[in-house]
């Protein structure tokens, strides 16, 4: 079924007071921590508004997003060609009468755009630094900076709204039930706060694996940490299904201050666990912008990435990059093969950098 996709649009003296905001929401757990800050200011800003965020994420990924900074989530099946109707059909009669859009480069998301006629439309004019089809629908344009973090990138998004960005950070609330499970585990296991806890996450998953080191580099990594320093107990997180740090997990069996947290934490105990590490050591994953968001220090290899929207330098965030000579990709998002054959970049970084990097942030912890 095909739509149009053409909407009257608003000038810039569309009024600057909303009562029903739309939020395009669709998105992973790191960078719903960076939409946090803009969300946050959104209902400062508007504090009788109705706020729905719109979305086909995972409902996991707003579980970490306060309760009282939206009215109510809509979700998206993408994947069922009914439900992508149903709410174009929803949105045609809705009275949004703003409609916040972080990316637009999906038809769908374009044609949702075109359904919410009434609404005045805020949004990025390109998504990852690449040319959209569909910037005609948007009412007030807001172009991505170079070399800005993706926190900037989503405030930017309300600048023409009246609202001082410099006032939100990024932060986390973690409800009392996740510390309370996460001191229980910690009791189960012998481990107290005050032991030098170093965190671990090793897989980001097969959908990039230009962010991934093998078995071999993560083992020499972590054996030579453990080495320097040997009363630390390092804590592994993430899936259940991460055969890297399985591996890494088992080849150490015999190691008491070896701790597997894989897949026995939902989001909410990772962010209450991740709060009580010293350190955290792992790919570019959401879990390293928890850790920011915490205030607690993380070293990440980056590849091909550019670390500039995920690890600005005001983070917590260490990056390792390959050595000058041999400069990476400086893609972001799906890698183009005929710049980076996937892990050529990221394999570019020895475990000397990696534990170099680590060591300098224990001894100055």
């Amino acid at each position: 079924m095909s739509f149009i996709l053409n909407r009257t649009r608003k000038n810039s003296s569309a009024k600057r007071e909303f009562s029903n905001i739309l939020v395009w929401s669709s998105m992973g757990i790191g960078n719903m921590v960076n939409f946090l800050p803009m969300l946050r200011a959104l209902r400062d800003r508007y504090p009788l508004a109705k706020i729905t965020l719109l979305s086909w994420s995972d409902a996991s990924v707003f579980e970490l997003v306060e309760k009282d900074i939206y009215n109510e989530i809509k979700f998206i099946n993408k994947k069922s060609k009914i439900s992508l109707i149903l709410n174009f059909i929803y949105l045609i009669f809705s009275t949004y009468d703003l409609l916040i859009i972080k990316w637009h480069r999906n038809i769908w998301v374009a044609r949702f755009i075109s359904a919410c006629r009434k609404a005045y439309v805020v949004g990025h004019v390109s998504s990852s630094g690449h040319k959209c089809d569909y910037d005609d629908l948007i009412d007030n344009k807001v172009k991505l900076i170079h070399g800005k973090s993706d926190k900037y990138q989503y405030l930017n998004l309300i600048d023409d709204l009246l609202i001082n960005k410099s006032d939100y950070e990024e932060y986390l609330k973690i409800p009392p039930n996740a510390i309370s499970n996460i001191t229980k585990l910690f009791k189960e296991n012998d481990l107290k706060e005050e032991d030098f806890l170093i965190g671990f996450h090793l897989d980001v998953g097969a959908a990039q694996p230009y962010k991934q080191i093998g078995f071999e580099k993560w083992l020499n990594i972590i054996t030579r940490i453990k080495k320097e320093v040997p009363d630390a107990k390092l804590i592994f997180l993430g899936l259940n299904e991460d055969r890297v740090a399985n591996k890494i997990i088992n080849e150490l069996s015999n190691d008491s201050n070896i701790y597997s947290f894989l897949g026995k934490l939902n989001i909410l105990e990772t962010t209450a666990c991740i709060s009580k590490l010293r350190l955290l050591v792992g790919v570019d994953s959401s879990l390293k912008t928890i850790a920011s968001a915490l205030k607690v220090k993380s070293v990440v290899p980056y590849g091909c990435t550019d670390p500039s929207r995920s690890a600005p330098l005001e983070s917590e965030i260490v990056v390792v990059r390959p050595e000058p000579e041999q400069n990476p990709c400086e893609v972001f998002g799906p890698i183009d093969p005929n710049k980076c054959s996937h892990q050529s970049c990221i394999n570019r970084i020895s475990a000397d950098a990696i534990v170099n990097a680590t060591m300098n942030v224990i001894n100055n912890c």
